[in-house]
């Protein structure tokens, strides 16, 4: 079995718009869309490779979305979850989740918990995973919001604000079962990334650096390996399961798992191809190819 401390999801970052304190200017993030999954050419959106998410209740609905079920979509403070969901097609591999003023403020993926086979990865004992039953299924989420979790209920964003500040003015990744107080918030500039348990692993064209968060002891050498400064551009899940229940996640294959996991453990490409794929999902703040490469 992997240990739970191993990579859960990751992070890219931008290595052009470098700026940092000492430049003398306020750093301001560009997320200027949301879009979620992979492509080869981050310029061509479509329904298949980065996708275009609403980023408003009004877009959603103008779109096909619709609050999830049985009052889970309509109450803002929920179980484990803040905010009001919206889905498309019965599909939770992309959950959208809004503001008390309709203004996009996080995702979610969820997927059954019958879908896991073996006992290759705790998913039960990892915090970042939580619980839920959705639409009469019993599963498991992982959560990340792009603003304080405190202020979606409770102020939210105005339309004017999501066109001045973008699509999130942080991102903070849920890890416990009150996002209140149990979210990771995340750095946005790849120059602070050394002052945490986020390491650094290859460049992949078309997403930028990765980091992963780990505290396992393969990873401890590489805590203060950056080589560029940029801008957080994107984050992604990666689960230890072939999970085959949503358009909007992609299959990792062997081959791919040295660009960006250094150093690879000798455990994972074995695995990897015992599962047929580890699955994965990006999502974009920013697809300028230019941000992208490596």
């Amino acid at each position: 079995m992997i240990p739970s401390s191993f990579v859960l999801m990751l992070a890219f970052v931008t290595n052009v718009q470098s700026l940092s304190v000492s430049d003398g200017i306020k750093r301001k993030i560009e997320w200027d869309t949301l879009k979620i999954r992979w492509g080869p050419d981050p310029s061509v959106s479509n329904d298949e490779v980065y996708v275009r998410q609403p980023r408003t209740v009004q877009q959603a609905l103008q779109e096909q979305y619709k609050p999830l079920p049985d009052t889970l979509g309509e109450q803002c403070v929920g179980k484990t979850t803040i905010g009001y969901r919206y889905w498309k097609g019965n599909d939770t591999g992309a959950i959208l989740i809004f503001d008390k003023q309709g203004t996009i403020a996080g995702v979610q993926i969820a997927f059954p918990r019958s879908s896991i086979k073996g006992n290759h990865y705790s998913f039960g004992t990892q915090k970042m995973f939580n619980t839920e039953m959705i639409n009469g299924i019993a599963m498991y989420t992982l959560t990340a919001y792009f603003i304080e979790p405190p202020l979606i209920c409770t102020v939210g964003r105005t339309l004017s604000q999501l066109e001045r500040e973008g699509t999130g003015t942080g991102l903070f990744l849920q890890n416990g079962t009150n996002p209140m107080i149990d979210s990771i918030e995340l750095p946005l500039w790849e120059n602070d990334m050394g002052k945490t348990k986020w390491v650094k692993g290859g460049c992949f064209k078309t997403m930028g650096d990765y980091f992963f968060f780990s505290q396992s002891s393969f990873f401890s050498a590489h805590h203060d390996h950056l080589k560029f400064k940029g801008q957080l551009s994107g984050f992604g899940w990666a689960i230890v399961a072939n999970l085959n229940f949503s358009r909007r996640t992609e299959r990792v294959l062997t081959p791919a798992i040295s660009t960006f996991l250094i150093p690879v453990p000798t455990c994972i490409p074995k695995l990897n191809d015992e599962l047929g794929g580890f699955t994965t999902q990006h999502i974009y703040f920013n697809t300028n190819p230019a941000n992208l490469e490596c």
